[in-house]
């Protein structure tokens, strides 16, 4: 079994930027920037 750390950072302590931005920067890049304006439209749509 691989050993591996899950650091979780919601409350900003360890990076003054949201984890949800880092991974779509390291994974999606700009089609999950794009969705992420998309997702924030909606949101505040339904609020």
């Amino acid at each position: 079994m691989k050993k591996f750390a899950f650091v979780s950072d919601f409350d900003g302590t360890l990076s003054s930027r949201d984890i949800y931005h880092i991974i779509i920067d390291k994974y999606l890049g700009k089609q999950g920037k794009e969705f992420y304006i998309e997702w924030k439209k909606l949101s505040r749509y339904y609020s």
